[in-house]
């Protein structure tokens, strides 16, 4: 008897372990430990930065506090790497993932795809021109190559450049002086181009007559004050050597070695200071348009996504507190000297109330709860419309466009309202591990965690949820452990 009574035992507590861990991956619902990879600003209703994550959507700032947009209400599985949203009219919005480009006219609650052959393209970065409507995005192939495009209207119409880029686009730069350019630092070189997208000047990086290679150059920033002056930043085994020229580009030195591999850099936007941050700690200054460095005291790890609105000294980042980071995203108002967190933590986000319960905001994010919080105010087991899982497929790799003669360009990935589309890390096409949608459950509805009832803030129709009452789930897990389990032996 005791062998028996022991296998029975053993039994209920299988059954309840799995149904507390369906239980728990239902809450998940999608990718876990989301991880802040580029920033965004907008100068509408609450005039803020905006955080894109790797695997659950977007972060955005509305009315005062951070409302969260997961990515299946953009396209299921969407790793969202940049945002634009216009000034002049912010119900526009456009969104570059790895399942194409997206937009919304509507503020953020309901998303298609853009009518032209990006909406199959895996697209790595938006760009807005400071000055017009201008923005350009780059979309990269299966071999390697990256086309870019550029819209005046927010996404409705799409003209191509004249030539490609060789590798993924890291970064792209605008830059006034007597004219308007481009500075694109791709994977596989880094080169000036005017606003229609040719090529005025292919730059190479060069230290004691030995060309550098592009696919080792991390980060390009240029100075606001003086165009002429660049720094790049190399990797070199486990550090990084930091480069300089004060020419544009035409004659570089090393000016610096920091003892970390991942190092990003930014100029300060009215004066010679410049400051590097690694993302293991380590802190290095200049005041001298970096012709010299010193070390700083360490900071926080996890720092990165350097972002800067203006010329003045307040800047923006991002951390990853899954990994000790000190919070997802921060603000500095005295050049990076010191932080304090704008969004602690992902899990401080909450679900949208405004949007229609038509909109895929709605229909895709309710059962689910951003960062890795098991519960906060969703309904449980939510059954997903086919709109929020079906759409999945394979990125076209170049919509069948033709490929001109690429370019051994150069870009610079300064400090502007340049996105840094993936912080300097191999982009992933969905981020993350999935069950599947039947097995979906709770999402954050507000920061202070709403109830479920009716009232909470999100619409529900009767019966539209089919999901089970939570008190019928801890009644079966206790029948579960109560009712005999007969094994044989």
């Amino acid at each position: 008897m005791g062998l028996r009574h022991a296998r029975t035992v053993f039994a209920r507590a299988v059954y309840s372990l799995l149904l507390l861990a369906f239980l728990s991956i239902s809450a998940y619902g999608h990718g876990p430990d989301p991880k802040v990879i580029a920033l965004s600003s907008s100068t509408g209703p609450g005039d803020g930065i905006h955080a894109l994550t790797t695997n659950q959507g977007i972060l955005v700032y509305l009315n005062f506090e951070y409302k969260w947009v997961c990515e299946d209400a953009i396209h299921p599985f969407a790793r969202t790497n940049a945002l634009v949203i216009d000034d002049q009219d912010p119900s526009q919005w456009l969104v570059a993932t790895n399942y194409g480009v997206h937009r919304s006219i509507d503020g953020g609650c309901d998303f298609s795809a853009v009518d032209h052959p990006l909406a199959h393209m895996r697209a790595v970065g938006l760009w807005p021109r400071p000055n017009g409507q201008r923005t350009v995005v780059a979309a990269e192939n299966d071999e390697g190559e990256s086309t870019l495009f550029w819209s005046d209207d927010m996404g409705r119409t799409w003209q191509a450049f004249p030539v490609h880029a060789s590798g993924r686009v890291l970064s792209i730069r605008w830059v006034t002086g007597d004219s308007e350019t481009m500075l694109v630092h791709h994977s596989g070189g880094l080169s000036v181009r005017d606003v229609e997208g040719q090529i005025l000047r292919e730059l190479t990086i060069t230290d004691a007559q030995l060309e550098i290679p592009f696919d080792s150059i991390r980060h390009v920033d240029i100075s606001p004050v003086n165009v002429d002056v660049m720094l790049a930043v190399v990797q070199v085994a486990e550090r990084s050597r930091i480069l300089r020229t004060a020419d544009g580009g035409r004659i570089w030195q090393t000016v610096g070695l920091f003892d970390e591999p991942d190092v990003q850099i930014m100029f300060n936007g009215s004066d010679g200071r410049v400051i590097g941050i690694g993302r293991l700690g380590g802190r290095w200054s200049s005041d001298d348009f970096g012709s010299t460095w010193r070390i700083d005291e360490s900071g926080e790890p996890t720092i990165g996504c350097l972002y800067r609105r203006d010329a003045s000294d307040t800047i923006y980042a991002c951390g990853n507190p899954y990994a000790g980071g000190p919070w997802a995203l921060g603000r500095s108002t005295d050049f990076g000297q010191t932080w304090t967190p704008l969004l602690a933590q992902v899990e401080d986000a909450s679900h949208r109330k405004d949007c229609g319960d038509e909109d895929r905001t709605y229909l895709c994010c309710r059962g689910r709860c951003p960062g890795n919080q098991m519960s906060c105010g969703q309904p449980n087991f939510v059954m997903w419309p086919d709109v929020c899982y079906d759409e999945a497929e394979t990125p076209i790799s170049d919509a069948g466009l033709s490929m001109t003669r690429s370019d051994a360009g150069i870009g610079l990935d300064a400090t502007m309202p340049a996105l840094e589309s993936d912080g300097g890390e191999t982009p992933q096409d969905d981020a993350g591990l999935r069950p599947p949608p039947e097995a979906d459950a709770t999402s954050n509805l507000d920061a202070t965690h709403a109830s479920t009832a009716k009232g909470s803030g999100c619409s529900q129709a009767a019966g539209e949820d089919n999901r089970w009452p939570l008190w019928s789930i801890y009644l079966l897990v206790l029948l579960l452990m109560c009712k005999p389990i007969h094994i044989r032996g």
